[in-house]
């Protein structure tokens, strides 16, 4: 699925906010709750996972899950990167979509462009 989508602030209200480019993504069937643990996962994976390890989340209650998977950590316009690879589940889809992201300072993560 092809999420994260950068522009991963620290709140999913936030994140949501910034995302417009993924409404025509299977992102439009996750739940608010699922939409919640995706984004959660994908900061803690951006912050804290080794490049190669895998983060994932699932949500019993709607039958959804994911994972966001760590492919390298880099450098670009002065910026720490990390390309992802995110994989989503949904009752009706499933898609995997690689993002590359870098942090910015007081805004969060970003979509490389």
């Amino acid at each position: 699925m092809t999420m994260i989508a950068a522009l991963l602030a620290v709140s999913s209200a936030t994140s949501a906010a910034n995302l417009g480019f993924l409404r025509n993504t299977l992102i439009r069937d996750l739940s608010d709750s699922d939409w919640q643990q995706l984004v959660e996962t994908t900061i803690d994976a951006l912050e804290n996972a080794p490049d190669g390890a895998t983060r994932e989340w699932r949500n019993a209650d709607t039958g959804h899950f994911g994972s966001i998977r760590v492919v390298k950590t880099f450098e670009a316009h002065d910026l720490p990167c990390r390309k992802v690879t995110l994989t989503n589940h949904t009752t009706s889809q499933t898609g995997p979509n690689a993002f590359t992201l870098c942090k910015v300072e007081g805004q969060g993560w970003r979509l490389l462009e």
